[in-house]
C-alpha cells in the first residue's frame, strides 16, 4: 500500500492537471482513506469535488465526504452529501448522496433529520411502479418506517 501512495503522489504531482491525474487523485484519495489518512484525502480530493456533474467530480465528492466523516466533521460530510444530491446529474446519485447523509444523521442522533432525507430519497423514485426499482424503494421505505418507529416515543410508527 505505502509503494502505491508514493507512486500515485509522484504521478499526481507530474500529471495532476491532467484527465489521468484526476483519475489519479481519486485514487489516491481512495489510498488516504484506506490507510486512514483522512485529512491528506481532503486534501487531493477538494480541487476535483467542486462540479459534481462529471462522473470523476461526482467520485470525488462522494470520497471527499468520506473523509469528512472519517475526520470526525459530521456537520461537513452532511453539507456535502446534500450539495451533491442537490447538483446531482442522475436520481441513483442523488438516492446514493442522500442515503449517506442521512446514514451520518441517524448515526449522530438526528433522527428527524434522518427521516426528512429518506423521505426525499423516495422522492426521486418515478410514480410508476418500475420493477427495476421497486426493492430499491421498498428497502428506503422499510429504513424510513424503522427510524419513524425509533422516534415515535410509544415504540408503534409514527405517521
Amino acid at each position: 500500500m505505502q509503494l502505491a501512495q508514493q507512486d500515485l503522489e509522484g504521478y499526481v504531482r507530474r500529471f495532476g492537471s491532467t484527465d489521468a491525474g484526476a483519475e489519479a487523485k481519486i485514487m489516491l484519495g481512495q489510498v488516504y482513506l484506506q490507510a486512514k489518512q483522512p485529512q491528506k484525502a481532503t486534501e487531493v480530493l477538494q480541487s476535483l469535488a467542486g462540479n459534481v456533474d462529471t462522473p470523476s467530480g461526482f467520485t470525488a465528492a462522494m470520497l471527499l465526504a468520506a473523509s469528512y466523516e472519517e475526520s470526525k466533521q459530521f456537520d461537513q460530510a452532511d453539507r456535502t452529501y446534500l450539495r451533491i444530491a442537490d447538483d446531482a446529474r442522475f436520481d441513483f446519485q442523488r438516492r446514493e448522496a442522500l442515503d449517506r447523509a442521512a446514514r451520518v444523521r441517524a448515526e449522530q442522533g438526528n433522527v428527524a433529520g434522518a427521516i426528512t432525507l429518506y423521505e426525499r430519497v423516495l422522492t426521486t423514485y418515478p410514480d410508476d411502479d418500475d420493477p427495476q426499482t421497486a426493492s430499491e424503494r421498498n428497502a428506503y421505505q422499510m429504513r424510513l418506517a424503522e427510524l419513524r418507529a425509533a422516534a415515535s416515543p410509544t415504540g408503534t410508527p409514527a405517521r
